[in-house]
């Protein structure tokens, strides 16, 4: 499971991070959307602390999500990104379900089997991205490498367990750790480098 990264300020990452084996420099924010943000990974069902939504940077520069909305697939059912969310290039920004032990902010609805996931722009009507599914996952819902959307199986979900927070930046991709006695998680390398990661090429 990834650490969290350090944070600097209540929720800004800066410095400098590897991600698709490429290593980027933080720039200044930008807006959304067509910033690179996308859905990463979804928890909907026994997560730790409950429900969590992880979304991703994929762009060469850091992004602002300050405002940005996420909801499920009922309209009223929504959940604004605090001010002062800015991801840098590569790094990951989760949201976590209220009622959670030690979550004070976050989304106050349930994610259900047959739910959606989907992220405004801060206007809250331009999509940005969005996730539909109709089952829980057997663990979670991991975007892959060409975009499409699996379920974990075999894995635990990847968000960091120690001192958790609403708001939690973190690493590049690691592979999920496996459960005991699963067998081999489909689409990741045998050997990956901590400095260097490498994009993924199965559900995560």
């Amino acid at each position: 499971m990834r650490p969290p990264l350090v944070k600097l300020g209540a929720i800004t990452l800066t410095g400098s991070l590897a991600f698709a084996g490429i290593l980027v420099a933080t720039t200044t924010a930008q807006a959304a959307p067509d910033s690179g943000i996308v859905i990463n990974e979804i928890e909907s069902q026994g997560g730790t602390p409950g429900d969590w939504i992880e979304f991703a940077n994929l762009s060469p520069t850091a992004v602002d999500m300050s405002g940005m909305v996420v909801r499920d697939d009922v309209d009223t059912d929504s959940y604004v990104i605090p001010d002062g969310t800015t991801i840098a290039p590569g790094a990951f920004f989760t949201v976590d379900q209220l009622g959670g032990t030690g979550v004070t902010t976050g989304f106050d609805f349930g994610l259900g089997g047959a739910d959606s996931v989907r992220l405004y722009d801060a206007d809250g009507t331009t999509l940005v991205d969005a996730h539909t599914w109709t089952a829980h996952a057997t663990t979670t819902y991991g975007r892959t490498a060409d975009g499409s959307f699996r379920t974990t199986s075999g894995a635990t979900g990847t968000p960091p367990t120690s001192s958790p927070s609403p708001h939690r930046l973190r690493r590049p991709l690691r592979p999920p750790r496996p459960r005991p006695g699963a067998g081999p998680l489909r689409g990741w390398p045998s050997t990956r480098s901590s400095r260097t990661p490498t994009t993924p090429t199965g559900p995560r």
